[in-house]
């Protein structure tokens, strides 16, 4: 009998180095029947469960032929490979050590075990295994390709690109390095050496899923919008777990106003999202999903997995009063952007006998000639170029400053630098402005609000503390000039008669749900156009498109070119009514409309995103311009098209309020923000926790 084991053993194990798997597994299973101690079967029979991805049937095998022999190297080493695959990187580092006890000399389980490490970050011991590989095997390549993601990772671009030539140097087909060192080119933004490198990866290999992300994301840079969606829709086919691709696929779908799949992506990401997976990115959620639960885990989700977090406790409080209290503002958006458009007349009235004001600007190449960067730089003690720094430097620099409370500006948009904060730059920390949303994690302190965004029965929602501003949360630069320009409507394209509807919002706004109102207000209102911005030429096409299957002619909808922004003012005079969007409002856009005298009909929905309209339109006491569904909405639009007085009247209120509402003006507004810093470093001064605050 143990002859017969023997030789059909034999022929099994040629049959699976063959490729001839299923015949394989039918002779190891016979061999189990009759040797079930057959160590050796039992390993290899688990090795083909593992490459069918039946992983719990692979790990009782290989665990019975370790039961049999503790010193089989090989079996800890493809236990290991399976945990990994599981994304159980602690389990994996676990078994290759053993492998590695057993085995030192083979470079495979070192590089490996440095996999393993890197997957749960720890990025010095895996260059540590990586290195032990190389030493073992000089000729390794793919222990060069990680060498060199670790120093991608420690901000070491230069020294990456060097790991990743000679990998490339070793394995010149080694699809994977190329799209390593396109990332990091990527980084450099060297993007025409980027591209090249992401096709020779593709070449190489055309169904390199991270190629194909990877290249996706540079055409996003570059505005090429239908080879970005291209290459997404390549890689989701390819695999459709890969975190992220789905969302950055829906969001620049939605960005042209290509809605189809539209609904199928969006209910997979919301069960993905409750599944604890990683399918989409903060920034873009919030126009896709309107449920601040399911926003909440997601964020929760994205810093986890993007982040390696430790409980940090706030430092304890100082024991010699200060005179002044030192603010910190994080921010890569101190240039021409609407975070520091809305933001310049706070920044110029801060009160500099009470505070010290600092900015931390992440955009240095980018901004220092610009022309708002210009004005806002005498506003501040210190505007300090941290562009390309090390989080720790930043922290450093912050610690050296005092900087009592930092502010992120960014939150999850932009150039953000959350890494910053992760250690604490600052004893108190807020996340305000930017990203309209929680951060996620107790990391920062609290969130600047007001009671119309986050009312208090939805700050379950959000990690932070809620500081509700006793006006809109958002400011506005009175300073601001409405260019002297008056259009006639012909030069900006629209009829010389007839009702103007009109949304200047970033077109991934707009979704077919709202466009499926717009279209039938506009079969009530007749003759009226709808007046949009077109930010990319595949949006006229699109939304003449899905206007023409609405029943709605095509020509009814005029597109604005981007223009100067007191020209761009003082066009909203030609409009006679703005229509917001849902779940994402609009944000600095209404701020616009609103301060050019133009009323907004706005929906509010249930997340900070989709309550921005409402906050401002409550500021200027026109709570008439606030719908509490689709049909108010819908209702509202129509009334108004058809009552003009009724319009009039609201658009002299709305001109009338803006000079008057705290928010409308950054002097008022500095004073309340300012209030609020005050309250909270009294009550860490004062030994006192976080805790949600109404002003």
């Amino acid at each position: 009998m143990q002859t017969d084991v023997k030789t059909v053993f034999k022929t099994a194990l040629a049959m699976h180095q063959n490729g001839r798997i299923e015949q394989a597994e039918g002779l190891y299973t016979q061999i189990l029947e009759a040797a079930p101690n057959h160590e050796e079967t039992l390993h290899l029979l688990g090795v083909i469960k593992l490459q069918k991805k039946l992983y719990q049937q692979c790990i009782k095998l290989i665990s019975r032929a370790l039961e049999i022999d503790p010193n089989f190297s090989a079996a800890y080493g493809n236990l290991a490979v399976c945990y990994e695959e599981m994304k159980r990187p602690e389990k994996a580092a676990e078994n290759y050590k053993k492998a590695i006890d057993l085995n030192p000399d083979e470079a495979s389980l070192h590089l490996g075990l440095g996999s393993a490490l890197m997957d749960f970050r720890d990025y010095k011991s895996a260059a540590e295994s990586f290195s032990r590989a190389i030493k073992l095997k000089p000729e390794y390549a793919e222990a060069y390709c990680n060498l060199g993601i670790i120093e991608k990772i420690d901000e070491n671009y230069l020294a990456a690109i060097e790991k990743l030539d000679k990998a490339i140097s070793l394995k010149p087909s080694y699809a994977q390095a190329h799209c390593e060192r396109a990332n990091v080119l990527n980084i450099l933004k060297r993007y025409e050496e980027a591209m090249a490198a992401y096709m020779r990866a593709l070449h190489f290999d055309p169904k390199l899923v991270a190629a194909h992300a990877g290249a996706a994301d540079l055409f996003v840079k570059l505005g090429e919008k239908q080879e970005a969606i291209r290459h997404f829709e390549k890689a989701l086919s390819l695999a459709s777990d890969i975190p992220l691709i789905r969302g950055k696929l829906l969001f620049e779908k939605r960005s042209i106003c290509d809605w189809s799949d539209n609904r199928t992506h969006i209910d997979v990401l919301k069960k993905e999202i409750a599944k604890g997976q990683q399918v989409v990115d903060s920034f873009s959620a919030l126009s896709m999903i309107d449920d601040p639960a399911l926003l909440k885990s997601l964020t929760e989700l994205n810093i986890k997995l993007n982040y390696k977090l430790k409980p940090i406790e706030i430092p304890a409080p100082p024991t010699i009063h200060k005179k002044k209290i030192s603010i910190g503002y994080f921010s890569s958006d101190l240039r021409q952007h609407p975070v520091a458009w809305v933001m310049s007349e706070v920044f110029e009235n801060h009160n500099r006998s009470d505070f010290s004001i600092y900015a931390f600007a992440i955009n240095k190449k980018q901004a220092v000639d610009d022309i708002v960067r210009k004005r806002l730089r005498p506003c501040f003690d210190e505007l300090i170029e941290v562009e390309g720094l090390k989080s720790q430097h930043i922290r450093d620099i912050a610690k050296e400053k005092e900087i009592d409370i930092a502010i992120d500006l960014n939150g999850y948009t932009g150039t953000p630098r959350t890494d910053v904060f992760l250690e604490r730059v600052a004893p108190l920390q807020i996340n305000y402005l930017g990203y309209a949303g929680t951060m996620g994690s107790d990391l920062y302190d609290y969130l600047i609000a007001d009671k119309i965004t986050i009312p208090e029965d939805a700050q379950k929602h959000y990690a932070e503390k809620i500081i509700r501003l006793p006006h809109s949360y958002m400011p506005n630069d009175s300073t601001r000039k409405i260019s002297d320009r008056v259009f006639e409507r012909e030069e900006l394209g629209l009829p010389k008669t007839g009702f103007v509807f009109c949304s200047f919002n970033a077109n991934y706004k707009i979704n077919a749900e709202v466009f499926d109102s717009w279209m039938h207000i506009m079969k009530k209102v007749e003759g009226s156009v709808l007046w949009l911005r077109e930010y990319h030429s595949n949006i006229v096409k699109n939304l003449r498109f899905e206007a023409k299957r609405r029943g709605i002619a095509p020509e009814r909808l005029i597109f604005a070119p981007i223009m100067a922004t007191g020209d761009h003012l003082a066009r909203h005079r030609n409009a006679d009514l703005f229509l917001d969007t849902l779940p994402f409002n609009a944000h600095s856009t209404a701020s616009d409309a609103l301060w050019a005298g133009l009323p907004l009909l706005t929906e509010i929905g249930d997340t900070f995103a989709g309550r921005v309209g409402a906050s401002l339109v409550h500021s200027l006491d026109a709570n008439e311009l606030i719908a509490s569904s689709k049909k108010d909405f819908i209702n509202k639009a129509i009334e108004l098209a058809n009552n003009p007085e009724k319009l009039k009247e609201l658009r002299q209120k709305i001109w009338q309020n803006r000079n008057l509402a705290p928010g409308f003006s950054g002097k008022n507004f500095a004073k309340n923000l300012e209030l609020a810093y005050q309250t909270i470093y009294e009550r860490y001064a004062s030994g006192l926790s976080p805790t949600h605050i109404n002003l």
